[in-house]
């Protein structure tokens, strides 16, 4: 064997080597994720990183796009050259939902906060501030977000939505370098797996600990009003949900967000026993047929009385519910009434959602002053 044969050899064994080592690298010090309940990311440790993978089950993604986390006093692994890095902890962010706005609270990581479209739509008295304060500048509307102004705030991250609109205007921030996540927090049907994306920010702040805490506090919480709405029912109230839009009435199917809510709430939904977990479009007619007798009528809409309700649609008049005033809207707001607290802090705070219910269900003597999404329609 000739000297140029032995390097060749030696160059290919170490060529090996190298990807072997790359490979194992990537499988033995991956851990279990600490999800318990979402379903739309993951999160693994590895020796001097982390991984977070996002799904989109709305795009029937399995796969997932994944981004390695990297501390910023960190030299990047040489098997992640080719991968996409995020630098933490995070110090300044941009958000496109005003459900990160609780989640960032939480974790007390408001403050990173430079950028949001529609600020108008943002109701935390904590964010409002700084907001008031001009830390936090306007961005336009999410579907025509302002790019210049986003390269101009030189975000860390930008933690976008899942809607193709957004994603397409948000190409040239990636084409720049600027990393871009798209955050699936709403495709979660069960309300605790909404609540746990808490734990995604936690981990891009390096604040996993403090992120975990606060979940199982909001856990332990629902878990336990769970228990005692199951505990004290006597009846089981029959409700309905949704309302009419454009003659077509979309209730929550039986797998829905909203639907874990009504039978954690001890509730008997009209349509709890069908199957998916988006909305199910039916008739003025079938609705009033299977569900006209009901004794609650739940989130019609953003409405504030019943006779704005009536206007809507005549054909509610002949729902029991509506009959006896069992009306109740996720309309209560803040911020000069801009801002539906409901479409903010829900996603965040399951449990103060299932003790509105426990209050409007099976403690009939409360206060309206006590629910803190919901508003009683009477007149």
């Amino acid at each position: 064997m000739t000297k140029y044969q032995i390097f060749t050899l030696v160059l290919l064994f170490l060529f090996v080597s190298c990807i072997e080592n790359q490979k194992k690298e990537k499988e033995q010090n991956t851990n279990k994720s600490n999800i318990k309940y979402a379903q739309t990311f993951a999160i693994q440790d590895f020796n001097g990183y982390k991984k977070l993978i996002v799904f989109s089950r709305f795009k029937g993604d399995t796969i997932g796009e994944s981004f390695y986390l990297l501390s910023k006093n960190k030299a990047v692994p040489f098997s992640l050259k080719n991968e996409k890095i995020i630098r933490t902890p995070i110090e300044k962010i941009i958000v496109t939902s005003t459900t990160h706005i609780p989640m960032l609270e939480l974790i007390n990581a408001e403050n990173s906060i430079v950028g949001f479209p529609h600020l108008q739509h943002i109701s935390s008295p904590k964010t409002r501030k700084l907001i008031d304060n001009g830390q936090i500048k306007e961005l336009g509307s999410a579907e025509q977000i302002n790019i210049e102004t986003i390269i101009s705030l030189d975000p860390d991250l930008v933690v976008s939505f899942n809607i193709d609109a957004l994603s397409n205007t948000l190409n040239p921030i990636k084409r720049i370098g600027i990393p871009v996540i798209t955050n699936s927090d709403w495709l979660e049907n069960e309300p605790l797996g909404r609540a746990e994306w808490v734990k995604f920010f936690g981990v891009l702040y390096e604040k996993d600990s403090l992120a975990n805490a606060q979940f199982d506090k909001i856990e332990t919480n629902y878990i336990s009003l769970k228990q005692k709405i199951k505990q004290q029912t006597t009846t089981e109230y029959k409700v309905l949900s949704g309302a009419l839009f454009q003659d077509v009435w979309y209730v929550p199917a039986g797998d829905s967000y909203m639907a874990h809510f009504l039978k954690d709430g001890g509730t008997k939904y009209s349509w709890a026993d069908t199957k998916g977990s988006g909305s199910l479009p039916l008739s003025i007619e079938s609705v009033l047929s299977k569900a006209g007798n009901v004794d609650f009528w739940i989130a019609p809409g953003v409405f504030t009385t019943k006779k704005a309700l009536l206007h809507d649609s005549p054909h509610y008049q002949q729902i029991k519910a509506f009959q006896e005033n069992n009306i109740y809207a996720f309309s209560k707001s803040q911020h000069n009434n801009k801002a539906i607290l409901f479409y903010e802090l829900a996603a965040a705070r399951p449990d103060l959602v299932l003790e509105d219910f426990y209050h409007i269900f099976h403690n009939v003597d409360s206060l309206q002053e006590n629910l803190h999404f919901f508003q009683k329609l009477i007149k």
